[in-house]
């Protein structure tokens, strides 16, 4: 066995991981990966274990200024800031206390009334990209659940651009960038935090003044109810608004790589259609948007395979556990008639997706569309779609264009 047959974050495994995975699940599935300087976790028992344990923390500060040191003075300085207050990196109870102030928006009831607005974009977005003769689903993946997270929000059309654009170099920076340009990553990711909290808090002030009923006017109210301080406020807002579609993004498009992958199965969808929500499982399951996320340790814990000891960062490998045999059968084969399984897709614990119910339905939405308007949809061999490898935590492609 070789270093490079576990190094996870070699861009030539980056296609296919799942042997990587496997190697570390039999060989090392507590492993420490040198040339990332944290631990990798593998195994669905142990992924599951760290997901939920208590002395587990997701604040990841400590890397930050680990990263700081490497980079000119000041470079990521608004971004750590904002980063002190970001849902994602707190632990219970102010983990709790601002999970709750924006979940009703994500409730089941609350998704489904969102529908018709994902099936207008959608519908939009397909029909804009046929008229050119060919589809880039890259384009209307990147569009879409953009489009229904800022209609959610009640963000303007002018901006919504711009704000994208942003939230992707932060979202970069966020997912353990695999980059040689490192200072030019954080450097974009810091002015882009700036650009998008400076947005949001215009907002959130016209709200105040003019209360109304979107993510935005509720925000708005509690932060002038004084729940929220303004910084807290506008990292909220742009936790959610970033999460809200790049994740959902990915997995547009790793499921219809997957389903064109397996034509066979893509026709049997077509025939049954009802089981697109059982697809949609395995597709985040199989191929999901985020392979890995980062947890901190804060007391030992023994898994098996090795202990983590305090202070310890660890790459938790979601997609690792979610093929695991031990999980499921057969877990290195696609298959959307295998049923519903406990994948890890959305993680677990107190950091489980909040937008879970959004993400399956508008994966819902745009399959029964593609299903309906495409059903000769298949890759174009002048311009087959190519994988981002740019980063740990997501995975998706850099382009993606299909003939229909």
């Amino acid at each position: 066995m070789t270093s490079n047959s576990m190094t996870v974050t070699d861009p030539a495994h980056f296609d296919n991981p799942f042997p990587v995975y496997k190697t570390l699940r039999e060989q090392a599935p507590v492993y420490f990966e040198p040339t990332m300087g944290f631990h990798i976790v593998t195994g669905y028992q142990n992924v599951k274990k760290l997901l939920t344990h208590s002395g587990v923390s997701s604040n990841r500060q400590a890397m930050l200024q680990e990263l700081e040191g490497k980079l000119k003075p000041g470079s990521i300085e608004t971004y750590m800031e904002n980063a002190k207050v970001s849902m994602i990196q707190l632990d219970p109870p102010e983990h709790t206390r601002l999970r709750a102030l924006a979940s009703s928006f994500f409730h089941k009831g609350t998704v489904q009334e969102w529908v018709p607005v994902m099936e207008a974009n959608f519908h939009r977005l397909i029909k804009n990209e046929k008229q050119k003769g060919r589809l880039n689903l890259g384009n209307v993946a990147r569009h879409y659940p953009a489009d229904v997270i800022c209609d959610i929000f009640g963000m303007p059309h002018y901006c919504r651009e711009s704000y994208i654009k942003n939230a992707g170099k932060v979202a970069k920076l966020f997912g353990a960038p695999i980059d040689n340009e490192l200072q030019t990553v954080a450097s974009e990711a810091n002015q882009a935090s700036i650009d998008n909290a400076r947005l949001i808090a215009g907002f959130i002030e016209e709200r105040v003044d003019k209360p109304c009923n979107d993510l935005l006017g509720h925000m708005a109210k509690s932060y002038g109810d004084g729940e929220l301080t303004m910084r807290e406020t506008t990292t909220l807002c742009g936790l959610l608004l970033t999460a809200g579609h790049i994740t959902t993004t990915e997995l547009l498009c790793n499921g219809v790589y997957q389903l064109l992958s397996h034509p066979e199965q893509w026709v049997w969808l077509q025939k049954n259609p009802e089981r697109v929500p059982d697809a949609i499982e395995e597709i985040m399951r199989f191929d999901t948007s985020v392979p890995f996320t980062i947890r901190v340790i804060k007391e030992k814990i023994s898994l098996d395979g090795g202990d983590l000891e305090p202070g310890d960062v660890v790459a938790v490998g979601l997609s690792a556990a979610n093929h695991d045999p031990e999980f499921c059968e057969r877990p290195d084969e696609f298959d959307i008639t295998r049923g519903r399984t406990r994948h890890l897709a959305f993680a677990a614990g107190p950091h489980v997706c909040l937008g879970a119910l959004m993400a399956r339905e508008e994966l819902r939405v745009a399959l029964d569309h593609l299903l309906k308007s495409c059903p000769d949809l298949r890759f174009d061999p002048d311009n087959l779609p190519q994988r981002r490898c740019d980063s740990l935590m997501f995975r998706g492609f850099k382009t993606f264009h299909l003939q229909y």
